[in-house]
């Protein structure tokens, strides 16, 4: 991964919201000093944190990553991915079940 890149794009898209590098790092619970170096390509992240700066810049993993707009997968869809990971069976099973009568209802609507 070119992290150069990937923190140029940050910095693109929090300047584009009006937000600071301390609101970003607010938003995304790390350090400013810390949002600052993965802004200039300094520091490795997490899965977690680069998923929680996608949502907190509403863009894509995909945008920051290689700069593709188009990607089918939003923020919140991965973040309901991670989200689900942490569920038991069970849980899944009923999360299941509760789309699947939410795409029953819409079809009806």
């Amino acid at each position: 991964m070119d992290y150069k890149a990937i923190g140029e794009r940050i910095k693109q898209e929090r300047n584009k919201m009006g937000l600071t590098q301390f609101q970003l790092a607010e938003k995304v619970d790390i350090s400013p000093q810390y949002e600052g170096k993965i802004e200039r390509g300094e520091k490795r992240f997490s899965f977690e944190t680069f998923l929680n700066l996608s949502i907190a810049l509403n863009t894509t993993l995909d945008y920051l990553a290689f700069g593709h707009r188009d990607s089918a997968k939003s923020p919140e869809r991965l973040e309901m991915e991670l989200l689900a990971n942490k569920l038991s069976e069970g849980q899944i099973s009923l999360l299941n079940d509760i789309i699947r009568a939410m795409l029953v209802h819409k079809n009806r609507g």
